[in-house]
């Protein structure tokens, strides 16, 4: 494992799925399965840093699938099938309806609630993206960007009684993911919506650091 941990590192993905599914074969050890599935993973976002969106989300697909089989319970896996999934939905291409649908049938019920709530919430229906997110988060108690955009949900649906259950599930978000500039934001304005604006203004500061968040911070 550490010898393939070297290769990904040095962006020999491939070599790295290769070497953990020969080594599967000698030992039965579930941890070289799970490494495999998360170094197609690994393969797969580079490949979408160096193709076009279209050709991304084509070539993408068999390795997802693939790393899907491997390790079903991998977080790395399931947040990645996740936002291939969503993306898939954002590009309404038909040739990707099959895969995405095949997708959608290979994860639990949890990545489903999670795939169309994040869509619901993209496309402001707080309502359903409260239901599909809240479901999700019974199972999936850890994944900070589930419990991000649960938070975001409740602070849009225009409801000051849910303010708080908002900044608690952004709280542990940033639990799992401390100082995240995208996570402070959504805390930020939250506690703007609370009221308290020196802790909002804290937050929202630390995450203007991060320059992809300039143009966000403080919108809203």
């Amino acid at each position: 494992i550490k010898l393939a941990q070297a290769m990904v590192l040095d962006e020999q993905d491939d070599k790295a799925y290769r070497l953990l599914i020969d080594g599967k074969k000698l030992t039965p050890d579930p941890l070289l399965l799970m490494a495999a599935g998360e170094a197609r993973v690994f393969e797969a976002q580079r490949m979408k840093r160096n193709l076009s969106a279209e050709d991304s989300l084509s070539n993408r697909a068999p390795l997802l699938l693939d790393a899907l089989q491997l390790a079903p319970t991998s977080m790395i896996v399931l947040e990645a099938v996740v936002q291939f999934l969503i993306e898939c939905d954002n590009a309404n291409a038909d040739d990707l309806e099959n895969v995405r649908e095949q997708m959608l049938t290979s994860v639990d019920p949890a990545a489903r609630h999670f795939v169309n709530g994040t869509v619901a919430l993209m496309d402001d229906d707080y309502e359903t993206a409260q239901y599909h997110l809240s479901e999700a988060a019974k199972e999936w108690t850890d994944m900070a960007g589930l419990l991000n955009n649960l938070a975001v949900t409740l602070a849009q649906s225009g409801e000051e009684r849910v303010l708080p259950q908002a900044l608690s599930f952004s709280n542990a978000a940033l639990k799992q993911l401390p100082d995240h500039a995208f996570l402070l934001e959504t805390r930020g304005q939250i506690l703007v919506k609370l009221g308290r604006f020196q802790e909002a203004i804290a937050d929202l500061e630390k995450a203007l650091s991060d320059p992809n968040m300039r143009p966000l911070a403080h919108a809203g």
